[in-house]
């Protein structure tokens, strides 16, 4: 099922980024909802391995928490696309796995962050520096617990420390929430923090692609650093685009 999922995703992307943004409405607006079933679907799927894994009614190479994770993301995702069709907020916080869950979620498109009041633009900052704070730090206790024992014991020691890192972002986060003041040094912050980030997962990649790393080789793929430094990257563009204002 996994496979099959991602054939069809596979084909799905091609075709979103063959499709020009001068395209009929109606082609977009086809797309955007084939990916809101497709990826809906995915999230079933998804949740269906992560209670299997969690009760230990299930084996996989994938910690339940990982499988969560890429959940979430799944949520985040459909919950903008749906935003963008029908400017209702669809996922809760407890979905995104953000605090005070039972509230929903803005999940706004980061190109409508210049239409927002300010406001709205200060809970789409809190949300938004709360989701991939968390995010990126399970990345990086990822990463931790990935490398080899030893022989890359200063790459596990640096990923604790983002991990520490984006954890007491994360309360912070809720924090300024809560008093309504220090946005802008959070997200000075966060942008800190994530421009390390990217840059060490960069050098990381670097270093497996090359053999460069000690023993030439990682306990993960290279493929997954790439992910992480991606996310990174488009976290970094949500922070400029908030910055803005």
């Amino acid at each position: 099922m996994a496979d099959q999922f991602a054939i069809e995703l596979d084909k799905l992307y091609s075709r979103t980024i063959a499709t020009p943004p001068t395209a009929p409405d109606v082609i977009l607006f086809n797309l955007r909802e084939e990916t809101i079933v497709m990826v809906n679907q995915l999230i079933m799927f998804k949740n269906e391995i992560f209670k299997a894994l969690e009760a230990c009614k299930g084996l996989g190479i994938l910690p339940a928490i990982l499988v969560d994770h890429v959940r979430r993301e799944a949520d985040r995702f459909v919950g903008t696309l749906e935003r963008s069709k029908t400017n209702q907020q669809t996922r809760t916080r407890e979905r995104l796995g953000l605090m005070d869950g039972g509230r929903f979620a803005q999940t706004v498109p980061r190109l409508l962050y210049n239409r927002l009041p300010s406001e709205q633009l200060f809970t789409v900052a809190i949300e938004e520096s709360m989701f991939f704070s968390r995010t990126h730090s399970e990345h990086a206790e990822h990463l931790s617990m990935s490398f080899r024992p030893e022989v890359q014991e200063s790459y596990r020691q640096t990923a604790i420390r983002f991990k520490n890192d984006y954890q007491n972002l994360m309360l912070q986060a809720k924090e300024v929430e809560n008093t309504g003041t220090q946005l802008r040094a959070l997200l000075d912050e966060n942008r800190k923090l994530s421009f390390a980030f990217r840059d060490y997962l960069t050098r990381i990649l670097d270093e497996i692609s090359t053999c460069r790393i000690p023993t030439g080789q990682t306990n993960f793929p290279p493929l997954l650093a790439d992910h992480m430094r991606r996310e990174v990257i488009y976290f970094i563009d949500i922070l400029d685009r908030i910055q803005v204002r």
